[in-house]
């Protein structure tokens, strides 16, 4: 939980940097988008299920009978009309758990996007519907043995009711979950599925920032595209630069090895691990070509058997500019990775270890959000796709580590180009 209140903290320092206010009806692209920071606390409407404590005995349990907080980072884009989302689960406030059968379970969206129909306008209620990955984790404690932590993933949907006045505002929400059935194993040979709950209610607050609607009178004025266009013939626009930010993954594939020996351990689903790059962008091709550094660690454990899977990443990824609407940016590019992965296995005392090393291929997409022709700094989300990530085992099986990579919101700064816009502006 430390570590995501850090993460908490990070992030907020970055967006008070970088997001600007809305206006309504203003559509000029230092008001195309803007960032949020924020507190949710949701509740799984009819989580209760009868479940096993052994083959004879069953217990009648509530799933989620409890107050869930989470950190909520999202960007309002198109002038109001879309919001991407990521959502960072915190510990759990449940109001009892006194039982035989004592239980752990979080369900909500990891991240998504909210579309308005209506675009926003503060001082007014706006309704919006969405859906998102919707990632749920259910785990046991029987008589003081723990069992696995049991992952699935939905696609739900979302109406909702959002409120905004004077940069402090609600978030009003009920989202269904379509297919909520998960395999649950009470002992290493039996499981049996049971029903969680399908009906979630969140209520949420919003804080905006701003800081970059002060170059909005440049910009209207023409002075913004003169010097633009001064530094672009003078070819002081590229420049190096360094971003870090908090990453997430989310594995895509069946585990061979859980699933043909250890079934009772489930499949993996994601992890949170930091993210660091280092690079050069070329302004003449709007190319980036940077290094990027990652290290994720995903821990299991059920009964008497322990995993522990590492990567460890090292990628050169070069991605060009699709085009620029009114600040946002999109970009598309490869990416080749020197890997680094182990995984580590306890099964009742006997350890045995396996690991592979090489490069591996990769693709990246993903967007900056700059409001300002002349800015210095970005908040970039990158989005990376890794095939094959496969550690051979013994007897022709493989523990496969193929994930989505997803790091929402990563701080770039371009130092030399600072400079130079600095001294132009000036």
């Amino acid at each position: 939980m430390y570590k995501r209140i850090f993460i908490f903290l990070l992030i907020a320092s970055f967006a008070k940097m970088q997001a600007q206010p809305y206006k309504n009806g203003n559509k000029t692209r230092q008001r195309f988008a803007q960032s949020s920071l924020g507190l949710d606390f949701y509740h799984a409407w009819g989580g209760t299920a009868l479940l096993p404590l052994n083959d004879s005995e069953k217990v009648n349990t509530a799933l989620n009978n409890g107050i869930n907080p989470r950190i909520h980072l999202g960007g309002l884009h198109f002038w109001g009309h879309a919001e991407f989302y990521f959502n960072i689960n915190l510990s759990a406030i449940r109001f009892d758990n006194n039982g035989p059968l004592k239980i752990k379970h979080n369900q909500g969206d990891a991240f998504g996007i909210k579309y308005f129909p209506k675009a926003v306008t503060f001082g007014r209620l706006n309704f919006y519907m969405g859906t998102g990955v919707s990632a749920a984790n259910f785990r046991a404690t029987n008589s003081g043995v723990k069992t696995a932590t049991y992952n699935t993933v939905n696609l739900p949907a979302t109406i909702g009711l959002f409120y905004f006045k004077n940069r402090w505002g609600f978030d009003l929400s009920f989202t269904y979950l379509f297919n909520s059935t998960l395999s649950y194993y009470y002992t290493k040979e039996h499981s049996v599925n049971m029903q969680q709950p399908s009906l979630l209610i969140n209520f949420g607050i919003r804080k905006l920032f701003e800081t970059t609607v002060s170059t909005e009178k440049d910009y209207l004025s023409g002075r913004t595209d003169s010097v633009y266009r001064e530094l672009k013939k003078a070819k002081k626009l590229s420049s190096f630069y360094f971003g870090a930010g908090p990453s997430s993954a989310f594995y895509l594939k069946e585990n061979q090895n859980n699933s043909n020996t250890f079934a009772f351990m489930g499949n993996n689903l994601a992890i949170i691990f930091p993210e660091a790059c280092l690079g050069y962008y070329y302004h003449p091709f709007k190319m980036h070509t940077n290094l990027v550094f990652r290290y994720g660690v995903l821990n299991k454990s059920a009964f008497d058997v322990s995993q522990k899977f590492t990567r460890m990443a090292t990628g050169i990824e070069t991605h060009i500019t699709l085009f620029d609407y009114n600040g946002f940016v999109p970009f598309l590019g490869i990416n080749l990775s020197y890997e680094s992965l182990t995984y580590n296995e306890n099964n009742n005392g006997a350890k045995s270890s396996y690991a592979f090393q090489g490069f591996k291929p990769g693709i990246v997409f993903g967007w900056d959000i700059l409001p300002d022709r002349l800015q210095y700094f970005t908040l970039r989300t990158n989005l990376r796709y890794f095939p094959n990530l496969d550690i051979n085992l013994k007897d022709g099986k493989k523990v496969s580590l193929d994930q989505l990579e997803f790091n929402f919101i990563e701080f770039i700064y371009y130092p030399s180009r600072k400079k130079n816009i600095l001294k132009a502006l000036n």
